[in-house]
């Protein structure tokens, strides 16, 4: 395949395929634009966030799959690479990964069903022996979700349906923030920030623009400290993820799109939240907190906090924690709950059948999984 060529072009949309690390100032202008406008913000289908996870953990293969308008105006768009989510299987997935769990494709106001499709005829092109493509983590009442369902041609399955903390805004987010900030919880809230306090000067801070940078270097140190850190998984346990991070939020905080929330102990850093600001939503990134100070549950007083500070910023209609279901910490908080599932959409009874066997494969591996965890807690 060619890239940076229209595929079979229709009369107003035309599919587009293009390699992400190789675009020209006009395309990624174009890309740009589509994620300042995109009816589901999503931060992690957009240049700053995709470009770069591309040189040390992105797939192979990673395209961007568009349909652009007559006047080459991008109207959907999302990266995916072949992707092997089970087993053994892979499909061209979606670029949505524990990093950014979150796959909605990039959507115009403008979009409708057609557009849709065209954004699949592209897919269709780059998919291989199967039009066939995965978009883990997708929002189920997005406007992308609406529009992919109803694109001619095609059918989108979903499996492993979740539900996620988040919180809305106005007097609905105000009405869940005092149903989760009142009676014992708070009393018992109260009681540990007063202790805290018994042993220096406690702080709340939220820091943008210039200040992110050396804050966020913070963060890297104080999520290293901890279990992340000695399990392996902080951001600053290889090379290649500590890369990643620094240059997302760099780019990000050029045009104002990274939060950090803390709290601190006579200037000592007790928690610390990192937040990705997209247009009108605010996405829970990263969270650490210092364990010498758990009994003081630093965590969830900075929830709190930040659930407030979304509030008040009247730009901000939604806020995704991006946790995992049931998180026990979150979940109290944050009482709105967005529902997601894996999507999987294909155009040809072949194509459906492929997509029988993936959930199939992803299913068996699911369940092996399961199992040994079973087992090694057992023996632990």
């Amino acid at each position: 395949m060619t890239l940076a060529q229209p595929l079979n072009a229709t009369e107003t949309n035309t599919p587009l395929v293009l390699d992400p690390a190789a675009l020209t100032p006009a395309q990624r202008d174009a890309w740009q634009a589509l994620a300042d406008e995109a009816v589901d913000p999503n931060p992690f289908f957009s240049p700053s966030f995709v470009q770069a996870l591309l040189p040390d953990m992105a797939p192979a293969g990673t395209r961007l799959f568009i349909a652009t308008d007559a006047e080459d105006r991008w109207l959907m768009a999302a990266p995916a690479a072949p992707r092997k989510l089970g087993l053994a299987l892979k499909s061209l997935t979606g670029l949505a990964t524990e990093y950014g769990p979150c796959g909605t494709p990039l959507t115009s106001p403008v979009a409708t069903a057609d557009t849709a499709a065209t954004f699949l005829q592209a897919i269709r092109q780059g998919a291989g022996s199967f039009s066939h493509l995965t978009l883990p983590y997708l929002p189920l009442e997005s406007r992308a979700c609406q529009l992919l369902r109803q694109a001619p041609g095609w059918t989108l399955y979903t499996s492993l349906h979740q539900e996620r903390a988040c919180h809305a805004s106005g007097e609905e987010g105000e009405a869940q923030f005092s149903a989760a900030f009142r009676g014992k919880r708070r009393k018992e809230f109260n009681r540990l920030l007063r202790r805290l306090g018994d042993l220096g000067s406690v702080k709340f801070d939220s820091y943008q623009g210039e200040d992110v940078l050396p804050h966020f270097e913070a963060y890297l140190q104080l999520e290293a400290s901890g279990w992340k850190g000695h399990q392996g998984s902080a951001l600053l346990s290889s090379a290649e993820t500590a890369r990643f991070a620094r240059t997302m939020v760099e780019n990000r905080t050029r045009t104002g799109g990274i939060r950090i929330d803390s709290i601190s102990l006579d200037a000592k850093p007790l928690a610390m939240l990192v937040l990705l600001i997209e247009r009108n939503a605010a996405f829970s990134w990263k969270i650490a907190y210092d364990e010498a100070f758990a009994r003081f549950s630093p965590g969830a007083h900075l929830a709190l906090f930040s659930f407030e500070r979304n509030l008040a910023n009247p730009l901000l209609t939604s806020a995704d924690s991006l946790a995992v279901p049931g998180h026990s910490m979150i979940d109290p908080l944050w009482r709105g709950r967005m529902a997601y599932a894996h999507a999987q959409l294909a155009s040809s009874p072949l194509d459906r059948s492929f997509g029988k066997l993936l959930r199939i494969d992803q299913t068996l591996n699911r369940n092996l999984r399961s199992t040994a965890k079973r087992l090694l807690r057992r023996g632990a």
